[in-house]
């Protein structure tokens, strides 16, 4: 295999997983702590990552490291899993307060009719 069909193999599962999880290209690179750019130069392929890099990004994405060279699962998560994957993600890294906020927020949500005026608000 070509050093450029690896670069983009890895990319592309990197790519994959981040979709997976639920991350935009700037989450995933504020959580592994690494430029937003130079993330979007792995997953198209164009830059080698580090091993440091790729460890960084394989915690981020709470998987294990070689995960990110094995192919990435096509199967669809359940919604429970993909709920308690992106609530992890968004409290990631925040302060005591930060959390404490969005546990308010997520409170407020057991009203069925707030949950509807928030779909409102979101449409707009």
């Amino acid at each position: 295999m070509k050093e450029n069909q690896l670069l983009a193999q890895v990319g592309a599962g990197i790519r994959a997983w981040r979709k997976k999880a639920g991350l935009t290209m700037t989450r995933l690179a504020e959580l592994a702590d690494i430029d937003g750019g130079f993330l979007a130069t792995i997953e198209t392929g164009k830059k080698a990552p580090s091993v440091v890099t790729l460890a960084k990004l394989a915690k981020a994405l709470e998987i294990r490291l070689g995960d990110l060279f094995s192919e990435v699962p096509k199967q669809s998560e359940p919604l429970d899993a993909q709920l308690e994957r992106r609530l992890r993600s968004l409290a990631h890294g925040r302060s005591a307060s930060e959390k404490a906020d969005l546990l308010a927020i997520l409170k407020q949500l057991q009203d069925p009719e707030r949950v509807k005026a928030l779909r409102r608000l979101i449409r707009k």
